[in-house]
């Protein structure tokens, strides 16, 4: 029983499920089906930690032929959507080749003027 949060007397495994109701306390998590899915039972849940939202939940006609039904719910929520940052894009077809074998040759060259320097000194 979901609205008294407790357990029917002909319940097969009471300790289990007293722990799933205890589960669903302690991580502040509330059930919004309230109609019967299966015979007189609720099998199908739907649970939330924002119960505020405004949800509507209807049980309809299921595809089995046994009898249990489908669960529709309705809720106002919006997917969080993150935005990705732009990635560099390198034109290397656009980069001045020449100009770079230039200046790193004159760097080279500086360098190995400044080890003369050094080892002379």
């Amino acid at each position: 029983n979901w609205e008294e949060n407790r357990t029917k007397d002909s319940c097969n495994n009471p300790d289990l499920t007293r722990r799933f109701v205890d589960m669903l306390d302690d991580y502040n998590l509330t059930q919004i089906v309230s109609e019967p899915t299966f015979l007189e039972n609720t099998l199908d849940l739907f649970l939330t930690n924002i119960p505020s939202l405004s949800y509507s939940s209807k049980v309809i006609a299921g595809i089995s032929l046994d009898g249990h039904h489908a669960v529709c719910i309705e809720c106002q929520i919006l997917p969080l959507r993150r935005s990705q940052k732009p990635r560099k894009i390198y034109l290397h077809h656009k980069g001045d080749c020449n100009g770079f074998k230039v200046r790193l040759k004159s760097d080279m060259c500086l360098v190995k003027l400044c080890e003369c320097i050094q080892i002379s000194t």
